[in-house]
């Protein structure tokens, strides 16, 4: 296992450097003067002023010379200076990312929760009105866009019913919680339910799970033991895929509800054309695909150990 685990890590390295080269070429391509962004538009009259701001951020170097400066402050765990906030972009992606790892990871726990459950009941049931119920709020919950969905929670539990609360963070407490993670979670839970319910409709039709009943053994033990655990396999992937996207996904539901998460600095970051804070959060949203694929594959091997001899 260390030694498959060794391998993965050391195959994410030229994956991170072309993560890196891609972002800041895109950021490059950027329409505008980044010296202008840095100061006052006004000061476009002035290109003594605009020089030296150049000079001052390093944008008089060469691209290639911008590009290695770049990468020795990112090993040093640097990302630059804010141009809006006017202050290191590690500092403000420290701040805005636990916020929405708290979100994610509360809006994927309710995901798998009850899309693994439904997935499994309508796996077992299949063809009955277990099935159908499960497969029509499946199909209800990934048609239904998020940004109506969060209005309709705010509506009903905020405005009607005022038993929760419908904006901001709330330092952390669990009541302004509720409705972003219902908000994120219902697609993923309508995608889960669906995965889940193949994967386990797969494996009861193989043959060591006919084996298993014909030796006598209780439903129960050939669920559990021989049809879950075989299709947790498609059910991780979908799991860790969902969770690496919600990291970056969730802007609307962090607009909404003005949660001050990744999401919402990406898209105020935009709107200031604040590059170096944008940069980052693709960086750092890109870096969490890579431990998440990471992750997803040591539990691959731990499933099935014939994955780590490949």
């Amino acid at each position: 296992m260390f030694a498959f685990i060794t391998r993965r890590v050391l195959e994410m390295i030229p994956t991170i450097i072309l993560l890196t080269l891609v972002v800041f070429i895109l950021m490059q391509l950027v329409p505008g003067d980044p010296a202008l962004m840095v100061g006052d538009p006004r000061m476009a009259k002035n290109p003594e002023v605009l020089k030296k701001l150049r000079e001052h951020w390093g944008l008089d170097k060469p691209l290639p010379m911008q590009y290695l400066t770049f990468l020795g402050k990112l090993v040093q765990g640097r990302l630059g200076r804010s141009y809006a906030l006017r202050e290191p972009v590690t500092s403000v992606i420290k701040r805005r990312l636990p916020v929405t790892l708290r979100l994610a990871s509360s809006a994927i726990l309710f995901a798998a929760v009850i899309g693994i459950s439904l997935g499994i009941l309508s796996a077992l049931y299949k063809g009955t009105l277990v099935d159908l119920f499960a497969m029509s709020g499946a199909v209800f919950g990934i048609s239904m866009p998020n940004f109506w969905l969060g209005l309709m929670l705010i509506y009903l539990f905020g405005v009607v019913l005022g038993v929760l609360p419908t904006s901001g963070f709330g330092e952390g407490r669990i009541s302004h919680l509720i409705l972003p993670m219902i908000t994120v979670g219902t697609a993923y839970t309508a995608i889960i339910t669906r995965t889940t319910r193949s994967a386990v409709l797969d494996m009861l039709n193989k043959e060591y799970v006919r084996t298993a009943r014909s030796k006598g053994l209780a439903e129960r033990l050939v669920v559990s033991k021989h049809v879950i655990r075989n299709a947790l396999i498609p059910i991780i992937t979908i799991l860790g895929l969902q969770f690496g996207f919600l990291l970056t996904y969730t802007f609307v539901t962090e607009i909404i509800f003005s949660y001050p998460g990744m999401g919402s600095l990406m898209i105020n970051s935009i709107y200031r054309r604040d590059l170096p804070t944008l940069q980052g959060c693709i960086l750092v949203a890109g870096m969490a695909f890579l431990v998440i694929n990471l992750l997803i594959d040591i539990l691959y091997a731990y499933l099935d150990p014939r994955i780590r001899y490949d």
